[in-house]
């Protein structure tokens, strides 16, 4: 996925270049291919809706990256001339009388209900296959880089199992220049997006726990900082983002309801963290580290859901995480040493980690370093296809994402950290 060319050690000796938030009204308003679910969010997790979209909104930014903001928003003509009975009809009777959030829970529900009916029209065993792009990314950027990623997962699907994919478009901010603005509000708005996410979770589970329990499995597959994303769907990355604590204050009510609920397992709250039978997720160049899932003294944190697989790529010299080698693990930039640094947060942190051993949750990161003979000028390459590439035709990757069998863990691990 694009990611500006310019070093993140350039930006900070650069200033005056505004983050962009990324709006999704023209996208939201088409129609989903065949088999795919598209799900856009705004930087708060609020998800856009899908019909009764009137006049296209072209002024998002004065928002604040905020749907309930530009659908209140007079001037946006967003609530004019609305059809009724369409989402966008919903969301805006649910304005004046306060009902935002019930309302946003209804899309939640009933996109979740919409994807098992189509599971259940196929009459087949599914696999639904998540997508969830990094920060700096446009509806049609995120668009095409799907397509990529959905043609080689394609290649891996197990012959008795058809795949759904659920595509995640959320606002990660952009910048057309200097990422770095952008990057730093993308670590406060990803963990809220995936904070959001675990009301589809949680209704996702009710509805797969009609049906057999090997009959719909769960697969993830993130890229860059879309890692932290999935990070708050199945736990609390609050340890690894400092930016999180300190977010803007248009954002506080959403903040507050998330540092609530963060580490929260409890079934019957649909702001939970769910467990599923059968859920692997893969992260490629995660930007993050391995706090997002393990905690730290501050914050306990880290990965609650149980019974997981969760695989991901070291590239030691991926010129992004690495942030033009200023340094993965820098504090006023964020920690994104998990794709870089094997020892320090796989080797020593994450491979025998107890607490996640306790509840069966496995993590095994795969070896992605690059020979200029093999790689050639993409050896520092940060970008998705490329990424995509070596995890289907350079590595295991891709196979023990979405096999039915178990996963030669053993065989990962002497990659990385050596034998036992």
């Amino acid at each position: 996925m694009r990611i500006c060319s310019i070093l993140f050690l350039i930006s900070l000796f650069l200033t005056g270049c505004e983050p962009s938030n990324v709006d999704f009204f023209e996208a939201s308003g088409t129609q989903d291919p065949p088999r795919v679910t598209r799900i856009y969010t705004d930087a708060m997790g609020n998800i856009y809706p899908r019909s009764g979209l009137g006049k296209a909104f072209s002024s998002f930014s004065e928002h604040d990256g905020s749907l309930l903001n530009a659908m209140m928003d007079r001037n946006s003509n967003l609530c004019t001339e609305v059809g009724k009975n369409t989402e966008t009809a919903l969301l805006c009777d649910a304005i004046p009388n306060g009902n935002w959030h019930s309302a946003q829970t209804v899309l939640r529900r009933g996109t979740a209900r919409k994807i098992i009916d189509e599971v259940r029209a196929n009459g087949q065993d599914t696999d639904l296959v998540f997508l969830i792009h990094g920060f700096n990314n446009t509806a049609s950027e995120a668009q095409k880089s799907y397509e990529e990623a959905r043609a080689s997962i394609a290649k891996f699907s197990v012959p008795t199992r058809k795949q759904h994919f659920i595509e995640i478009y959320w606002d990660g901010h952009t910048s057309e220049n200097i990422p770095a603005e952008a990057w730093k509000n993308a670590q406060w708005s990803g963990p809220l997006v995936g904070f959001k996410l675990r009301q589809l979770m949680y209704y996702l589970n009710q509805e797969i726990g009609d049906l057999d329990d090997q009959s719909v499995r769960l697969r993830f597959l993130t890229h860059s900082s879309g890692a932290f994303v999935v990070g708050a769907i199945f736990g609390d990355p609050s340890a690894a983002l400092e930016k999180l604590g300190v977010a803007p204050d248009e954002v506080g009510d959403d903040y507050e309801f998330f540092a609530y609920h963060r580490d929260s397992v409890d079934p019957k709250n649909h702001n939970s963290i769910s467990s599923f039978n059968d859920l692997r997720i893969g992260m490629l160049a995660p930007a993050t580290s391995d706090w997002t899932f393990i905690g730290n003294t501050r914050f306990r944190g880290g990965f609650r859901s149980n019974g997981a697989t969760v695989l991901f790529s070291i590239q030691p010299d991926d010129l992004v995480l690495t942030k033009g080698g200023l340094g993965a693990d820098t504090a006023d930039q964020g920690s994104t040493g998990l794709g870089v640094d094997a020892g320090r947060h796989y080797c020593n942190a994450l491979r025998e980690n107890p607490s996640l051993a306790d509840r069966e949750i496995k993590f095994i990161a795969y070896d992605f370093r690059r020979s200029k003979k093999v790689f050639g000028k993409k050896v520092s390459s940060h970008d998705l296809v490329d990424y995509l590439d070596q995890a289907a035709n350079h590595s295991s990757f891709m196979q023990d994402l979405f096999s039915s069998d178990e996963i030669d863990v053993a065989a990962a691990e002497n990659q990385i950290c050596g034998k036992s």
